[in-house]
């Protein structure tokens, strides 16, 4: 799986979150200071089961437009 979230602002704005169903949280990703307002993480060892994704605001009371990007690795 190939994960890139971009938004608009502050380079610490937003951060992405991967939960599995029966496990919880199994990754976690902010944006490093000074970078882009961008993340990307690649999850090529994940198998099939249901996973959420949770994008977080870490600006609570402001509206921050995001794009989420997301596509599977087939085998």
């Amino acid at each position: 799986m190939d994960v890139t979230l971009n938004w608009q602002g502050n380079e610490r704005a937003l951060m992405v979150q991967l939960y599995r169903a029966d496990a919880g949280l199994i990754h976690e990703d902010l944006a490093r200071r000074g970078s882009a307002p961008t993340i990307s993480f690649q999850r090529p060892d994940l198998a099939a089961m249901n996973y959420q994704l949770r994008v977080v605001s870490m600006e609570t009371g402001n509206a921050v437009p995001f794009t989420l990007s997301l596509s599977r690795w087939e085998n």
